[in-house]
């Protein structure tokens, strides 16, 4: 059986919401900073797509039991929505505010930088942001050193 793990863009925090508790006010609701996600948006878009994720799960499953091979699906989201208009703005500016900084301050920022890196899931959009973020600081830092 599967279920839903909601990213909130607000806090950075993950939940997972199961089918018994998908009816439950709680279910949309940020248990970290208590953001909660539009009813409508809910009721008619996120049930009936989760429904319709579970129906094409049980098939997939029925088939494998009359020997085809079994299939998984999961959607991922894209991140394209995730901060679109800021990403590169941010990198920027996070690299400019780095400019000033020593090598030992960029490193030891980086390395913070990098274990929250590590406790999100691959690909994930927040991961790949902060993958962009490091990039940009690492070739703002290397851009400075060849022009000292």
């Amino acid at each position: 059986m599967g279920f839903l793990k909601i990213y909130c863009d607000s806090c950075g925090g993950t939940w997972d919401v199961y089918h018994r508790d998908i009816h439950s006010d709680n279910a949309r609701k940020c248990p970290h900073c208590l953001a909660k996600i539009d009813g409508q948006t809910w009721n008619r878009q996120i049930l009936p797509a989760f429904g319709e994720m579970l129906d094409t799960e049980r098939e997939l499953f029925k088939d494998h039991m009359n020997h085809a091979p079994l299939f998984c699906i999961d959607f991922v989201a894209d991140g394209l929505y995730l901060n679109a208009r800021n990403r590169d703005r941010t990198a920027d500016t996070l690299a400019d505010a780095v400019a000033d900084c020593t090598t030992d301050e960029i490193c030891q920022a980086l390395q913070g930088i990098a274990a929250v890196r590590e406790t999100m899931p691959k690909d994930s959009a927040p991961e790949r942001m902060l993958s962009e973020i490091m990039t940009a600081v690492f070739k703002n830092a290397d851009h400075e050193r060849t022009v000292d």
